[in-house]
């Protein structure tokens, strides 16, 4: 319970910090198509939609709230920012992490910076699709445990859910399967359960579905060779502070000449042999989960440009893993602490990252009736040069459509 207590508590101080501002130039183009649509039913419609109907009956069922009621809006997010947090503590305890282990993993997530997309309306299918992903574990670690009925046809329910909030949740078989693995003493025997059967199977028809789409259809498609370099590069580095990280990826662009690339790819290298060693070090559960979290970087890595926000679950499960170490010692702790603190600095940089583009566009927007009322009706007033999207790494949007 303490764990959904402080997870509820960190959820308000942010939403109190960022919700209040009105939506951004992408959120208001989404949420007039999803607006003019009669019934939820639009849903799936896929040219409204992309193949998110769940995304779309969330935002639908909201925008009764009014438009102009941003901070009504963005409740379920951060809402739902909670309970993800809370889902940390019960995954972490029912992989064997002690309570107040489990509490330390909620505590690390916490810190890692999410208010951006938080503060984003339309991309409610992050904390969306995220909730569901880490409920489905839950269920998994319950099932493998003791495998029945109930915890399947949830498993199996869970995940078409989350598929229907965002189709980066198409490969939580994966993650499943990992699990899984690391947490039966059966290990890929475990995986010949029916239900996990099922659940494989209905997670390989939605990915076959998915993958029917007409291109026009579908919200991202696959990228080229260099993008996926690219967001490869950006993808390994996303749970770095952004004091490393940032530096690395101007680097690897050529932002810094010679000595830049050459950091950029010391970086790179740096966080894969850690990730390598960290491998080697955890359990069998740690393990699972560090795979389970590349797993999940896999659709934007292809797919998208990557930002961090899509490093949100993995997040949650390095967390987890990195709190069911065997026997931490002192210096783990004080690595864990160290990283904990620099996702607090980088989530107080957002918050005033979002702040900043929440006022920007207001100011943008009352210059702008200013100068109607000034000029009156029948004369066309125009924006040039609007900002399109603030902070160091571009990544908060105003007027980017």
């Amino acid at each position: 319970m303490r764990c959904f207590v402080i997870a509820a508590i960190t959820a308000f101080v942010l939403y109190w910090l960022t919700a209040f501002y009105p939506p951004q130039s992408e959120d208001w183009v989404h949420l007039e198509i999803i607006a003019s649509r009669p019934s939820w039913l639009g849903a799936f419609n896929l040219q409204d939609s992309h193949s998110r109907p769940l995304w779309f009956v969330s935002l639908w069922s909201m925008l009764p709230t009014g438009l102009e009621r941003a901070e009504l809006i963005r409740i379920p997010l951060y809402a739902m920012h909670a309970l993800i947090g809370g889902l940390v503590g019960v995954l972490a305890q029912s992989l064997g992490a002690s309570r107040d282990r489990a509490l330390f993993a909620v505590l690390l997530f916490l810190c890692f910076p999410a208010v951006k997309g938080l503060s984003w309306i339309v991309a409610i299918s992050t904390p969306e699709h995220v909730t569901l992903m880490m409920l489905a574990l839950v269920i998994a670690a319950a099932h493998v445990k003791r495998p029945r009925a109930a915890t399947g046809i949830a498993l199996v329910v869970t995940q078409v859910l989350a598929v229907g909030a965002h189709s980066a949740a198409c490969l939580l078989p994966g993650c499943v399967a990992m699990l899984a693995i690391g947490v039966s003493p059966l290990r890929l025997r475990v995986l010949l359960d029916r239900w996990l059967l099922l659940h494989f199977a209905v997670g390989a028809g939605l990915i076959l579905l998915l993958a029917s789409l007409p291109a026009t259809e579908r919200y991202h498609t696959l990228r080229s060779l260099e993008a996926i370099f690219a967001n490869g590069s950006r993808a390994l580095l996303s749970l770095m502070p952004e004091l490393v990280r940032y530096p690395a990826i101007q680097g690897l662009r050529g932002a810094y000449g010679g000595l830049g690339l050459l950091f950029g790819l010391v970086t790179c290298g740096a966080v894969a042999a850690l990730f390598v060693w960290l491998l080697w070090r955890s359990n069998a559960v740690g393990r699972a989960l560090l795979l389970a979290a590349v797993i999940d970087l896999v659709p934007p890595v292809l797919t998208a440009g990557f930002v961090v926000r899509y490093a949100y679950f993995p997040a949650a499960l390095v967390a987890v893993a990195l709190l069911l170490q065997a026997k931490p010692t002192r210096s783990w702790i004080v690595a864990l602490g160290v990283l904990g603190a620099a996702w607090i600095g980088d989530h107080v940089v957002d918050i005033a990252e979002v702040r900043r583009g929440g006022q920007l566009g207001v100011a943008v927007v009352e210059a702008a009736r200013a100068v109607r009322a000034e000029v009156g009706p029948g004369v066309e007033v125009a924006l040039v040069d609007a900002p399109g999207e603030v902070g160091a790494e571009r990544d908060v949007p105003v007027f980017n459509w």
